[in-house]
């Protein structure tokens, strides 16, 4: 008898657990977000919704305007909302915040154009400094997965010449940064 009730503890814990962990689906957080989160819900009235998962939304506003959401585990229980809102044309700029289900922000993430670029190894310093000098305006563009919880980020530099162009492909412009529970690294 005592094995039977320490069985349905158990179980109802668990199902406790996992029912709060992922309380709030990405659906409803989304339909539900306030104005003071998206600077106005008129977004959602002309939205098309890209991609929907169990995790993950896309939402698209216009050419120059997305939003994507990602649900994510957290070491204290409660699923953390990734939002990624990315403007622009051409060269495109995103703003990447955590929000915890309550509509609560828990911070903003700022990547610079120094955290994602490195020094190929087969690069002397100076002219690595020199290709860095092209970046006085970068603009850093994030992309959540749909399928892992990982962010690709890439940086997007606006008013350069196709010439000045070629000459950065030989750098990385590209990192892709894992969540661990905390934050992406």
């Amino acid at each position: 008898m005592k094995v039977f009730f320490k069985k349905a503890l158990l179980t109802q814990l668990f199902f406790v657990v996992t029912f709060n962990t992922y309380a709030v689906s990405v659906r409803d957080f989304w339909m539900n977000i306030p104005d003071s989160v998206m600077n106005g819900n008129v977004y959602k009235l002309r939205s098309v919704v890209d991609t929907l998962t169990d995790d993950f939304i896309q939402v698209t506003h216009s050419s120059h305007s997305s939003l994507q959401i990602k649900r994510l585990p957290s070491q204290i229980g409660d699923s953390l909302f990734c939002l990624v809102r990315t403007y622009g044309l051409e060269a495109k700029e995103s703003e990447i915040a955590l929000y915890r289900s309550d509509y609560s922000l828990i911070r903003s993430l700022d990547f610079k154009t120094g955290d994602i670029i490195r020094k190929p190894a087969d690069m002397d310093a100076p002219c690595f400094e020199k290709l860095m000098g092209k970046f006085v305006l970068s603009l850093v563009n994030a992309s959540l997965s749909a399928d892992d919880d990982t962010i690709i980020l890439r940086v997007d530099i606006p008013f350069l010449f196709k010439e000045e162009k070629k000459e950065l492909e030989v750098l990385d412009m590209q990192r892709i940064v894992k969540w661990n529970k905390e934050t992406f690294k």
